[in-house]
């Protein structure tokens, strides 16, 4: 598995539900099959919206880190899947 850590402007995207963090996150990319790698992104503290339903996260056959990539799995990973969490973050 490859990993890449990455900051992000504040307010770009919805806050993690553990921590409230709105800017550092982390990119994985995890080869699953030949041809198919798993791109998905989880917040700085580890919090992970795919670790119980790995289907929402994005495939891609090279399963590059590159920023186009990270991008489109922060999408698919992170801004689709937050409005049906919890948005507060835990003890707020």
């Amino acid at each position: 598995m490859s990993t890449t850590d990455f900051t992000i402007k504040a307010g770009s995207v919805p806050a993690c539900p553990k921590c409230g963090n709105q800017q550092h996150f982390r990119a994985h990319s995890e080869r699953v099959a030949e041809d198919c790698c798993e791109v998905w992104v989880t917040c700085r503290c580890g919090h992970d919206l795919t670790q119980d339903d790995n289907s929402e996260r994005m495939e891609d056959v090279w399963g590059a880190l590159d920023r186009e990539t990270i991008i489109n799995a922060m999408r698919c990973t992170w801004i689709s899947l937050l409005p049906a969490t919890t948005t507060a973050p835990a003890g707020a």
